[in-house]
Formats: C-alpha cells, structure tokens, sequence
C-alpha cells in the first residue's frame, strides 16, 4: 500500500480515537503535531513518512490514555500490521512511540532523527500559548486545581509520582514545561521554541501579579518564594523600579519592587481612610484628559492596590528605599515610614543626592544639570550605590511618618521640595512657567506652539522633578480661564496647540 494512502488511515483511526479525549492529548493535537513533525522532518532532512506516521500515532500508545504503555504499543502495531505497514517502517515507529514520553523527566535518548523530529513536534506542542492552555485542560481532567500554595512543585520525582502524585495546573509549568526547551533534540526546533518558552514564564509572572491583588499574604503564596527570601528593594515609579530591577538582577537576597502613584499630586490620604482611595481616583478622572483617562485610571487603581497591601506584607522584612530628591520620591518614603510596622526594618538611599556627588550627566546635557529623580539613574549606576543604604533611626522613622500626616492634613493637590523636604502648595504653582513657556515658543507673532512641546519646555526647565500629566493638566486649566487660547482637540496634549490669550 502506498505512503499516502497510509497516513490517510493512519488519521481517522488516530481520530476515531481521540476525537473525545478531554486531557489535551485530543485529536487536534495530534493534527498539530503532525504537522510540526512534518515541518521539522523537511528542515532536519529527516524521512517525512515516517516522522508522520509516528505523530499520527504516538498518542494511541500512550500510557495515559491506553492504560499501559504495552497494551498502547500492542494497539498500534496491530493496527499497522493490518494496515499493511512495512515491517522495518512498524519497527521504527514503534521505537519512536516507545520512547516519546517525557515520564516526569525520566524519558529515554531517542536513537534516530526521527525519533528526535517527532519528540520535537510533540514538547513544542506542550508550550507556548497552546501548551498553557492543554495544561489547565490536562489538570481540570485530572481534578487538579489551578494552583494551591501549600502545593509546591516537585523537584524530582519518579514516574508514578509524576503521573498520579498531587500537584496543580501552575505547578506543571515547573515540574515539566519550563524543562522542555532543555531537552529538545534538533537546532530547528530549539529555534521554534524560544518564544513559546519566553511566553510561559511571561504567563507565570502575570499570574503571579493577578495572585497578589488584594492579598496581604502574598509573600507566603507567591510562585516565586525564593526571590523574596532576602531583602525587599523599593523603588517609586516604573522608570526607577525598572532600572532597579535590572541593577539587582544576579545579587541573590535582593528584591526589587515597585510602588507607583505620583504622590506629588492628588489629594493624599492615610491607608485606613474608606474614602480616601475614591477621592483620589475622582480626582485623577476629573483631572485626566479624555483619550488618557482610562489608562491613568487603572494605573492609579492598580497602585492604591499596590499601596494597600505591600505594608501588611513586609512586616518583619528588611526594606531597602530608593529615595531620590523628588516631591514624588520623598512623600513615598514617608508614606512607607508611616505605613510599615515596627518591626520592619527601613533603610534608605539617597539616590540623587549621592549620584550628583559621584556622577556627571551625559554629554548632552549642560554641565549643571543634576539628577532630580531616581528614574533619570540607570542600572550601571544604581548598582553602584547599593553599599550606601543607611537605616533609619527610630526617631527619623517617626519624623517621616509625622511630615506624612501632615501632608495628608494639608488637604492640598500639590507638593513640591523645599528645603529638602515636600511641602504642600498651591495647585496653580507651576501656572506662571507655562505661561513664560508659552510667551516664549510663540513668539511676538502670537503662532499657536502645540501642546506637548510646553509641556517639554516646563518640565525640562523646572528646578525640580515635575509629571507631564500634571503640567498639561494645568495648561487645560489656563484655558478655561481665558489665559491660553488653543486649536485643535483637548482629548490628548498631542492633539492641540496653545497660545496666549487676549
């Protein structure tokens, strides 16, 4: 009989009988890795027929859906003897079908490439956005639950433990999807699953972050215990957190976290106000322009979260804060010395201070510039400071959490450093940059400049670090005022231009 006419039995057999398979090993993925088993065949110069043939078949034998691994093998021999299946060819897909499985990392070296093509075809198909989702259906099949923090994955295992041990859907990402791209067989194939490989562990960190919303436990359950065991790095903003994270990257015991929110605008309030977190989102909505409002919203909800819970976690941890000279940066650290418990160690570096002791700004810049925020520094230099962090005397400690209450007291929507220390101020404070700004860009002619080239102008000019959100909220206040005229749309500062008005 010939090849063709084979491979075509060979399909509705393998789907008569898998087509109600509930486990992930469905008849859809046996198409899938036929066809990958295929693809890689013709790139690795292996036998396309054969590599096929065993694809088709190799999930018939399996152990988990035929009972035994000898009662699967004997079923497809069976079958490829009465479907006339050259001997030599039963012989070879046999061997393939034999060793394929990964048997909780216990599986046998394949002797032949296409043993190796088809094993490929078969791990590619266990990772990736496809591998996720066979991962939840396999563990639902089983009763598994999703995941349990009392269940921690396996690091090794026999084979029965592997397949009949407790476990869950996140932690079969540890015990056997996350050591596939390890153990594939051809260069093709290690190709094709990097990114597969990448998306896991994106899935697992994203998880990990939805686990911890609300969850003041959340040190105790995350999928990551070890990266918390040392000390905790706090860092305020995704620019500074993000440098910091790639500064500790490789330093065990170091944990960078970041805690968002500009607290040097909005109205401030104490973590047990109830409406505390309302009044400040309704001010960032009302404050926010149109296009911007449902991303700044989520940010901000996401960071009042953040703030709530990362206090209750941290009790009796070492914390480490990156403070620089901003508004923002220094009402975060009194906030955190308000919030933390006693029994929570509170250590600071100076970020700005010290970098514009040590270091120069980049070339671009005029040779006065300084540092005005930790998210100007980049990892290179952050790293550098580590051996800096100095811990906070009790009496610092309580100082801190006294400016903080008092900045909550003020009432006020904006804070700006004087004299080394945030202080409330009037909302239109910076009101008379933009208007010099302005005055300056459109000339004597009175030219309409846009929006986001004065809001470049007062934020690079301003003694201090200062959110462009902010600055553009206030030029959209001006208008309203009659003190600045505009063009265009107010749904975005990207969208308009101003000038002075009459």
């Amino acid at each position: 009989m010939d090849q063709e006419t084979i491979l075509e039995q060979a399909r509705d057999y393998a789907k008569s009988e898998l087509e109600r398979d509930h486990s992930g090993h469905d008849w859809w993925h046996v198409v899938r890795v036929a066809r990958t088993a295929r693809m890689l065949a013709e790139a690795e110069h292996a036998d396309v027929y054969i590599c096929e043939l065993a694809a088709l078949l190799h999930d018939v034998a399996d152990v988990k859906l035929a009972g035994s691994k000898e009662a699967g093998l004997r079923k497809i021999g069976d079958w490829m003897r009465q479907a006339g299946v050259e001997e030599d060819h039963r012989a070879h897909v046999m061997e393939i079908a034999s060793t394929m499985s990964f048997g909780g990392g216990h599986g046998q070296p394949m002797r032949t490439l296409e043993g190796q093509v088809v094993q490929d075809a078969d791990r590619l198909d266990a990772i990736g956005a496809i591998g996720i989702a066979r991962a939840f259906a396999y563990a639902g099949n089983k009763g598994q639950p999703i995941y349990d923090p009392a269940l921690r994955p396996r690091a090794s295992m026999t084979e029965a433990e592997y397949r009949n041990g407790p476990s869950t859907a996140i932690n079969h990402f540890n015990e056997k999807l996350l050591r596939l791209k390890e153990r594939l067989n051809t260069e093709t194939a290690r190709l094709l699953a990097e990114k597969r490989h990448r998306f896991l562990e994106y899935f697992l960190r994203e998880f990990d972050r939805e686990w911890a919303a609300g969850n003041a436990d959340y040190l105790k359950e995350t999928l990551f215990p070890a990266e918390y065991a040392g000390r905790i790095h706090i860092a305020f903003g995704d620019s500074a957190g993000g440098s910091l994270r790639i500064a500790l990257r490789g330093m065990p015991g170091e944990k960078a976290v970041t805690l968002n929110d500009d607290l040097m605008v909005g109205p401030l309030h104490n973590e047990d106000e109830p409406e505390g977190l309302a009044k400040r989102l309704s001010w960032w909505r009302t404050c926010t322009s149109e296009e911007e409002c449902r991303e700044t919203m989520e940010y901000a909800l996401r960071a009042a979260l953040d703030w709530k819970q990362w206090p209750k976690r941290l009790r009796g941890r070492h914390v480490v804060v990156w403070a620089g000279e901003s508004a923002s940066e220094q009402i975060g650290l009194r906030r955190l010395a308000a919030a933390l418990a006693d029994d929570t160690e509170i250590s600071v570096i100076d970020t700005t201070a010290l970098a514009n002791k040590r270091y120069k700004k980049t070339a671009f810049e005029n040779e006065d510039a300084i540092y005005r925020s930790t998210g100007e520094l980049g990892p290179d230099k952050l790293a550098l400071l580590l051996p800096e962090a100095r811990l906070l005397t009790p009496r610092e400690r309580e100082a801190y959490a006294d400016e903080w209450r008092q900045l909550v007291a003020d009432g006020g929507i904006l804070r700006v450093m004087d004299k080394g220390r945030p202080l409330s101020v009037d909302g239109s404070y910076f009101d008379a940059d933009i208007m010099e700004a302005v005055s300056n860009l459109t000339g004597a002619e009175g030219r309409l400049v846009k929006c986001a080239r004065i809001v470049g102008e007062v934020i690079g000019s301003a003694n201090q670090y200062v959110g462009d959100s902010y600055i553009e909220y206030r030029v959209r206040e001006l208008i309203k005022e009659g003190k600045l005229v505009y063009t265009g749309s107010l749904n975005a500062m990207r969208y308009y231009s101003v000038g002075l008005g009459e």
